[in-house]
């Protein structure tokens, strides 16, 4: 089983999470300046639209799932926002450059893609999550 790296996930969330559904990468994720355009309704534009609202959003993958988090500035409670199953994820690939160093891409099965950061001058989140979908997912390309 992979170990957990990033973050550590708060208590609100592990308790949110499924019997067994072990947290793999929790880091700090905001939407890229071009997110991709998704189309309403794909898959893409759910992970699109969660980080669209004004807050802070952490990004949670589990051998199962990705899930956004969102913290409240005033209260700092965090909820799931979304949740897209694993199976729906076909790749995410390293697209940063400039201030984006950290832009992933994420491509998902109904064909739409969505873009966000996960480090902006420092793309070690994103490398670290990169590293952890490939350890989840093998065979899968990234």
């Amino acid at each position: 089983m992979a170990e957990r790296v990033g973050n550590p996930v708060p208590r609100a969330i592990k308790d949110q999470l499924e019997r067994g559904e072990t947290p793999l990468v929790y880091e700090l994720v905001t939407p890229a300046k071009d997110d991709g355009s998704p189309d309403d309704g794909s898959s893409a534009a759910e992970l699109a639209d969660a980080l669209r609202a004004s807050a802070q959003h952490e990004l949670l993958l589990t051998k199962h799932r990705i899930v956004v988090v969102r913290t409240d500035r005033r209260s700092k409670d965090k909820a799931i926002v979304a949740s897209i199953p694993l199976d729906e994820v076909v790749a995410i690939e390293a697209v940063g450059s400039g201030t984006e160093r950290g832009r992933l891409r994420f491509g998902f099965r109904d064909g739409s893609s969505a873009n966000v950061v996960m480090g902006l001058l420092f793309p070690r989140p994103g490398r670290r999550l990169l590293a952890a979908y490939e350890a989840a997912t093998p065979g899968r390309r990234r």
